[in-house]
């Protein structure tokens, strides 16, 4: 038996441009943003997507 998975993750990274004194583009990595946790009652819904396909009646 095989199955497909896909995971859909989503990812950013923070970072700020500014322009220096002559003109040219700087970068400034920003810390990371927190990770959105599901709450402590354990509802993990917001975090995973039922995409299971029905069954048919046939």
């Amino acid at each position: 038996d095989s199955a497909d998975l896909l995971f859909t993750l989503p990812l950013r990274e923070r970072v700020r441009i500014t322009r220096s004194s002559q003109g040219t583009p700087q970068a400034e990595h920003l810390p990371e943003p927190k990770p959105r946790l599901p709450s402590s009652e354990g509802d993990w819904s917001h975090v995973f997507q039922d995409v299971t396909w029905g069954e048919s009646d046939g």
